[in-house]
């Protein structure tokens, strides 16, 4: 999975079995959880190390077989700390079938007038951890029919927070979070143009935001300054471009939106921590090895 695109445009496993199931460890291309948001539910569980996420403005530190629940929409990222962990990204569409009695369980989980709790302390709620740990199973191990097994734990865990008042009806509706749609959508506007030029004075306009402000209010949802994520952003996609296809280093600095291979290389070694050649032979190798094993 490719968190490095905000609005993820990509479809979660097919269009039949819209669920796809992720095993992170720090040898994973995307190790680091950038600042992104989706349509669907996403299941956090740290199996070693921790784990600091943030959800739209909470912040929570994951120790293991914490499970954190990402309601649809919310704009997340995460820094994890010598850390291994699985995710699971599901659309709830896929859970209710046209005309079934089920849709009033599941609809208002998609028009989040129902949200799932955040965070599940290890410990704190055995079957809701229990159903989580059979669905990460079933996903990992893809036996024949696994699919069957997968609907059955899903129907299971959406009865589990029903029955342990997992699920938040707030008496209002809130209001959405205007500063938290401005970034939403600015965000999306960088993954669609990041091979172009971009300059602080052009997310101004583009955000209507004054540059000054616009600074203070992206760091404070991504941690990061504009400029900060934006190469952070080119330099995840450059390395998708390397990994998954033929380009050459340079090739792929100037397809994602470098202008120059010695400054790609100098913030690769500040973002990464050493030279990109470096980093995509240890990225090859260990999936290499995750193929054999």
């Amino acid at each position: 999975m490719n968190y490095s695109e905000l609005i993820e445009k990509r479809a979660h496993g097919t269009f039949d079995f819209p669920i796809e199931y992720f095993q992170i460890t720090p040898h994973h291309r995307s190790y680091i959880m950038e600042p992104h948001w989706h349509a669907e539910m996403e299941i956090i569980r740290v199996r070693s190390g921790t784990f600091s996420l943030h959800l739209n403005k909470q912040h929570y530190l994951l120790k293991p077989f914490d499970i954190a629940i990402v309601n649809p929409g919310t704009l997340h990222r995460g820094e994890p700390q010598d850390c291994s962990y699985d995710c699971a990204v599901f659309h709830l569409d896929m859970l209710c079938p046209s005309g079934s009695v089920i849709h009033q369980y599941v609809r208002p989980l998609v028009r989040n007038s129902l949200k799932a709790q955040e965070y599940i302390a290890h410990g704190s709620n055995t079957e809701i951890e229990e159903t989580i740990e059979r669905l990460f199973t079933c996903l990992a191990q893809k036996e024949e029919r696994y699919e069957l097994r997968v609907f059955a734990e899903l129907y299971t865990f959406l009865s589990a927070l029903y029955r342990n008042h997992i699920l938040k009806n707030p008496k209002k509706r809130a209001l959405p979070d205007r500063r938290l749609v401005q970034m939403t959508k600015l965000l999306e506007w960088i993954s669609t143009h990041y091979t172009e030029k971009i300059t602080l004075a052009r997310l101004s306009k583009e955000s209507g935001l004054n540059e000054k402000y616009l600074c203070r209010v992206f760091k404070e949802y991504t941690s990061y300054t504009p400029i900060e994520y934006i190469n952070r952003f080119r330099i995840e996609k450059a390395i998708d471009t390397i990994v998954s296809g033929t380009d050459s280093i340079t090739e792929a600095a100037f397809a994602n939106g470098f202008n120059d291979s010695a400054y790609f290389s100098k913030l690769f070694h500040r973002i990464k921590g050493m030279q990109p050649s470096a980093y995509v032979r240890q990225l090859r190798d260990a999936e290499a090895l995750i193929s054999d094993s």
